[in-house]
């Protein structure tokens, strides 16, 4: 993939969730850097890393970020277990925020572990897990008042023309529809729902599955369809599922699941699921997915008594 242009349509999304008082530069590198990978996955780990950008200054700021193929030595990479020396493509996000403690630094990336005062804490092992998946690697640098800058290394595969990235990048299916969107994950919530305004749907959202199901009930007349978590507080996927399908037997839901050890078993859910998407999602996928939904005949079934 072409990550230049996928830092590009990243920032695009992100520009949404984003007052005018942040600034957003780039530094990306001339020759196009191109590594092997999950576009969906490196996606995400990007609108976490630029996300708790966003939180690290609330009055505002400047965003940078910038690529650059470099090589890491024996001497770096000996730090690493798994990683070879060799060519990397360096992803660097830098804010002008408040900076994190130095004691606090050696936890970042511990699972649950957050600074902030909403949140599960999940984004930053997620960045570190995908990097992990990758091949590579991730190191930050900060200073209380000065800002945080992370860097990420992800194996260097060549360059790309300008021409295939091109033609990598496809027109995407698009739509008007009302969407409902059910995950209490909230930077997978914010990243969701600028996708899916991006596209053009109107979209509501619900942070477990009772607010979800409530929030269906007062207007499902104006709710084309449902992407609904597995995976929430509250109340679960699954028991909000039938609820959904108590209230409207023709509801149109996609099941929202996680992937590795939060995968779910699909089994578990009746035929009449009318689709799946995996976290982290592709915005390719996901207009994908929620189009086909969409565009797909109702099966209409009776009203449970």
């Amino acid at each position: 993939m072409d990550i230049n242009a996928l830092i590009l349509e990243t920032l695009q999304l992100y520009e949404r969730s984003v007052s005018k008082e942040i600034v957003i530069k780039t530094d990306l590198a001339d020759a196009t850097p191109a590594v092997v990978g999950d576009e969906g996955q490196i996606q995400q780990a990007l609108l976490n890393l630029f996300l708790n950008a966003r939180d690290a200054m609330p009055d505002g700021g400047t965003l940078t970020v910038a690529t650059a193929v470099t090589i890491a030595d024996a001497r770096t990479t000996s730090l690493f277990a798994t990683i070879k020396p060799g060519p990397f493509v360096q992803i660097r996000v830098s804010d002008t925020g408040h900076g994190i403690a130095h004691e606090l630094q050696n936890r970042v990336f511990e699972p649950f572990f957050t600074t902030k005062d909403q949140g599960t804490g999940l984004g930053l092992s997620v960045v570190y897990g995908v990097v992990q998946n990758h091949g590579g690697f991730v190191n930050f640098e900060s200073m209380i008042g000065q800002g945080t800058s992370f860097s990420i290394y992800l194996p260097h595969a060549g360059a790309m023309s300008r021409r295939e990235s091109r033609q990598k990048r496809t027109r995407l299916p698009r739509g008007s529809e009302h969407i409902l969107l059910v995950e209490d994950e909230l930077s997978v919530c914010e990243i969701a729902r600028d996708m899916l305004t991006g596209l053009g749907y109107t979209v509501a959202t619900a942070n477990d599955g009772r607010q979800g199901v409530d929030t269906y009930r007062s207007r499902q007349g104006s709710i084309d369809l449902v992407l609904l978590d597995i995976n929430m507080p509250v109340m679960g996927g699954k028991e909000a599922f039938e609820l959904l399908r108590s209230i409207n037997p023709n509801v149109r839901i996609i099941i929202v699941t996680g992937y590795g050890h939060e995968a779910v078993d699909i089994s578990a859910f009746p035929s009449e699921v009318n689709g799946f998407i995996q976290k982290p999602f592709q915005v390719e996928t996901l207009a994908a997915t929620v189009r086909t939904v969409l565009d797909s005949p109702v099966s209409h079934r009776a009203q449970a008594s």
